[in-house]
């Protein structure tokens, strides 16, 4: 199972508590998912550009900083989840990604510059 997958997975049994636009997100996740190939919903799911995306991460950053300095920067699954999300849906008419902007805020200490700089 996927990293993201599995987050999902925990929020949706209630494993991970989570607040209440992360647990829409994983929502909106599994609704989407169901709705890939309706007429209605020109997106689908690539896992290979999200696997890809998401392995990039350890295999090309290192910390550079602190106690890990040096150690790949390997995602933690809410992480995954949400670059994958962004990175994963495709459009059907092979103009690129469903999602071309994103905002995202976290709390200090969370990997905001080295995911960026991802």
């Amino acid at each position: 199972m996927s990293p993201w997958e599995s987050y999902a997975q925990k929020v949706i049994n209630g494993d991970i508590i989570t607040g209440k636009y992360v647990r829409l997100a994983v929502e909106r996740y599994y609704s989407d998912l169901e709705r890939v190939g309706d007429e209605d919903f020109p997106y689908y799911f690539d896992e290979s550009k999200a696997a890809a995306v998401t392995a990039f991460f350890p295999a090309a950053l290192r910390h550079s900083i602190g106690e890990h300095a040096g150690d790949p920067f390997t995602l933690e699954e809410w992480q995954a989840f949400a670059v994958a999300n962004i990175f994963g849906w495709q459009r059907t008419d092979g103009r690129g990604r469903r999602f071309r902007r994103i905002y995202w805020s976290m709390g200090r200490k969370q990997g905001k510059s080295t995911i960026a700089a991802g």
